[in-house]
């Protein structure tokens, strides 16, 4: 009910009298009463504070009869408010809280530290689910046997032997609850430390890493200037040089031999370009499965019990992110673990395909990319056989590399939905299994359903309030999770199947990046000297391939123009390219393209080309070979570059978009012949004629307005249509483009050339909200916007309805008309009351003539020559 009277306040603005109708239709006279009641004392408690009576002031804020608020003025609009704001609060002071006894009692001592906060807990359970007020004399028994009832068994035990526990004050129960408390983490202690002595002391990793690094503290690290890590037992030493950094490892090996460590000089992995790391071999970028380690698991025999099955499967699943679908593929194996430890197996035939489908899939893992923390991560997932399948990926230019294979199986509740819920609780478990890799940063969730339509009309249907909850708070209020439906083919839907043996198709993995320059990147350089943006493109034209490209930064033409006849589209996103990185020579560049093959020509294949010439794979003469020559002498012209990939046709505000279309639209106006730097000028529309050297009446071309210095300037609506008829953007984006020229009305110019643009409303969807019933739209030019109506008619010769079209922009002349009609009304009325002060002026003079009659009148007396008024 509060909520409901919530929205009717915020949606619908009610009056003094609309909140009485409400309070009436939906309330008794007993409830009423309370409600107002609670207003007033919620006004007293928010009262400003130079009101003197409070009381008072709440009386009048809250009346019981109609006050005399202007809902016109900024205070009788304040005041309403006010009084919505204090129903709401009479309506949450004087609503009874339900008795929820069950709730209180699941509140058990599990984790605090202390009885103290256990108690704290158990008041504010009772606060919450009960009307009982918890520091209440009169209810101090019932927590009291709450307190002691639902303790942990040691301290209930203490608490129950003594004598009259319910009605004893509060602090002498805690006082003796302490006292238990600590002599029980005493014992625990103690036995902890028992069962760990027992273990001995080199089998114990904790110990042993508190205690390495207690000893690696008295290491001088301030004197070699060097950066240690230590997890466990190994230890990250990370230099500036080579050199150095031998030395610095001989020092620390030595200062733990002198603490009583056995270490090994040929254990040192120093400056090497791959590492082995437990049981990694990580290298630039990426990191795979050793081949020892393969060796192991493969060469295992099959388990003939529980427990080797369980080391089997625990040795597998330690490598399970390499193996796509490990959950579904190792099913029939976890089966067989119901059952006594050192029974027997049966060991049938979907479990031998299983083991020996995860021995082959072991040699077979392919090498996945690092997680890199300043990029993020793209998680696509797939639920298949009731087991979800994600592929965890991050962007390297135009592809994605493939990080981690995730799978899980479902609980058996949320299994047993529909495929698409399957879906949405096959989300959220991975994106938990996700956060293992991801630690916390940026996550962009792609999906086969929309998962947040499909939470928010069937969630409340299927999911318990606890699950809905978590699931919002996981998918749609965290920040750092994007979710997008996927259009086109997820890879995660690529990972093998259990029907069968079929031919694997893994996702190509990316193990290292060439590029034609060793500092060359593929992210943004940070504080560049320049950020430029490159395209080009061709199209035919009267049977001849034309070509054009452009450079530019997000408000600026650099250079464009027009190339030869023939060139093709990637002919001239590479000339592009050369020419940005010549423009670009000795300084900090970050150049985005939105060419795929111009990417790849710099970043991938140019180490390819050094190897074996510009020769493709069939020993043929590779295409564009003279601009590939001149892009691998362009690229160490900058100081340094980043050649960065970036999406053709976006749409947005942001940097790269505004630049991108800035490029693409500079490209197609190059190829129709136009280069070099371009401005345009709005002038207003004042056209006229000029004589021109023969003296006759020359026109300035359509579109273009000539000045004092005979120069022509493109108008504002001849521009945004030529802007338009190019790129066919939409009003926002079109806006975006021409937002660096002034141009009057631009945004009202561009959506008006939009919706009447031919080539747009044939292909584009109908798109924006529909209209408001009863609101007639008025065109802003003649049948722009049209009125169609009928009407009945006496049928004559087969016709009997009459079609009306009303041109809607027609009214702006009958409104225009009716003003000037008030207008001269207005004028009438002020011409007549001017008369009228006319003549009380006139009989005002006169009666001064008559007073001064005896000395000539007004004038006479004042000296002035004037007609006598008053009559012989």
């Amino acid at each position: 009910m509060i909520d409901l009277m919530e929205s009717i306040f915020h949606t619908h603005h009610p009056t003094w009298e609309d909140c009485q109708q409400l309070l009436r239709t939906l309330f008794n006279t007993e409830e009423r009463r309370r409600i107002i009641q609670g207003a007033r004392q919620w006004l007293e408690e928010v009262a400003p504070g130079g009101v003197l009576d409070a009381a008072t002031w709440a009386t009048e804020a809250a009346p019981d009869a109609r006050p005399d608020w202007d809902f016109n003025t900024e205070a009788g609009s304040g005041a309403i408010r006010q009084y919505q704001d204090a129903l709401l609060g009479g309506l949450r002071a004087g609503s009874r809280k339900p008795t929820n006894m069950s709730k209180t009692a699941d509140v058990t001592k599990n984790g605090e530290k202390t009885p103290g906060d256990f108690y704290e807990r158990l008041c504010e359970a009772f606060r919450v689910n009960t009307p009982l007020d918890s520091e209440a004399p009169e209810n101090q028994r019932m927590i009291n046997t709450a307190f002691v009832s639902q303790a942990a068994p040691d301290i209930r035990r203490k608490l129950q032997k003594l004598e009259g526990f319910a009605g004893m004050n509060i602090t002498q129960l805690l006082e003796v609850a302490n006292k238990v408390n600590r002599n029980s983490e005493v014992v625990a202690k103690q036995e902890a430390d028992k069962r760990m002595r027992e273990k001995g002391f080199k089998n114990s990793p904790t110990l042993f890493g508190e205690a390495l690094a207690s000893d690696l503290a008295t290491f001088p690290r301030e004197e070699y200037r060097c950066t240690l890590l230590q997890y466990v037992d190994d230890l990250l030493l990370a230099y500036a040089t080579e050199t150095k950094c031998q030395t610095t490892t001989w020092a620390l090996l030595s200062h733990l031999a002198k603490m009583g460590y056995r270490v090994s000089w040929k254990k040192a992995q120093l400056c090497r370009k791959q590492v082995q790391y437990l049981g990694f071999v990580i290298s630039k970028g990426q990191w795979a499965l050793s081949t020892e380690w393969k060796k192991v698991i493969t060469s295992l025999p099959r388990p003939t019990n529980r427990r080797a099955l369980c080391e089997f499967l625990g040795a597998a699943g330690f490598c399970r992110i390499w193996i796509p679908g490990f959950s579904a593929i190792a099913q029939p194996l976890f089966k067989a673990l119901a059952g006594q430890e050192k029974a027997p197996i049966i060991w049938t035939e979907d479990q031998e395909n299983a083991f020996q489908q995860l021995k082959s899939s072991l040699g077979q893992t392919p090498a996945l990319g690092l997680p890199d923390a300043e990029r993020p991560f793209h998680l696509f997932v797939h639920e298949r056989d009731k087991t979800p399948l994600e592929l965890l990926a991050q962007t390297v230019g135009p592809w994605l590399r493939p990080t981690a294979y995730l799978s899980k199986k479902l609980d058996p509740v949320a299994a047993g939905w529909s495929p698409c819920l399957r879906t949405l609780a096959a989300t959220v478990i991975l994106i938990k299994e996700a956060d293992k890799l991801t630690l916390g940063h940026r996550l962009i969730v792609k999906v086969p359903h929309s998962v947040a339509t499909l939470m928010n009309r069937q969630g409340p249907r299927w999911l318990s309030n606890a699950q809905l909850t978590q699931y919002q708070g996981l998918l749609l209020e965290n920040p750092r999770i994007s979710l997008e439906t996927v259009c086109t083919l997820n890879p995660a839907t690529f990972l093998p199947t259990e029907d069968g043996d079929p031919e694997q198709d893994c996702i190509e993995v990316i193990n290292e990046v060439y590029a034609t320059r060793p500092d060359l990147r593929d992210s943004p350089h940070p504080n560049p000297d320049l950020t430029l943006y490159t395209d080009g493109g061709s199209f035919l034209r009267d049977g001849k391939r034309h070509a054009g490209y452009a450079v530019t930064t997000t408000d600026e033409v650099l250079e464009a123009g027009a190339l030869p006849v023939g060139w093709s589209a990637q002919r001239a996103e590479l000339w592009a390219l050369i020419r940005a990185l010549t423009l670009s020579e000795g300084r900090k560049v970050n150049t985005y393209t939105d060419s795929r093959y111009a990417f790849a020509t710099v970043h991938i294949h140019g180490a390819i080309y050094k190897e074996r010439g510009l020769l493709t794979a069939e020993r043929k003469t590779t295409k564009n070979k003279q601009e590939i020559l001149k892009l691998r002498q362009a690229i160490w012209l900058p100081q340094q570059v980043a050649v960065i990939h970036c999406r053709g046709r976006q749409r947005g505000n942001e940097p790269s978009a505004v630049g991108n279309r800035l490029a693409d639209t500079m490209a197609k106006s190059a190829v129709m012949g136009s280069r070099g730097h371009w401005h345009y000028h709005h002038i207003p529309p004042a056209r006229g004629t000029q004589k021109n050297s023969d003296g006759k009446d020359q026109k300035e071309p359509p579109g273009c307005y000539k000045g004092g210095s005979n120069d022509l300037t493109l108008l504002g609506p001849q521009i945004t249509a030529e802007y338009h008829k190019l790129t066919h953007l939409g009003k926002i984006a079109l806006e975006g483009l021409l937002a660096k020229n002034y141009i009057s009305r631009l945004s009202a110019l561009c959506k008006s050339i939009r919706e009447r643009c031919l080539t747009c409303a044939k292909n584009n969807p109908k798109s924006g909200p529909s209209p408001i019933p009863g609101i007639q739209r008025s065109g802003a030019v003649p049948f722009e916007d049209l009125k169609v109506d009928f009407t009945n008619m006496t049928s004559c010769r087969g016709i009997k309805y009459l079609l009306v079209l009303v041109c809607t922009y027609s009214r702006l002349s009958q409104e225009l008309k009716d003003d000037m009609d008030r207008v001269a009304d207005s004028l009438a009325t002020l011409q007549s009351q001017l008369n009228s002060l006319a003549a009380v002026a006139l009989q005002n003079r006169r009666a001064l003539d008559l007073l001064t009659a005896e000395k000539g009148g007004t004038c006479l007396f004042l000296g002035e020559e004037c007609c006598y008024l008053v009559n012989q």
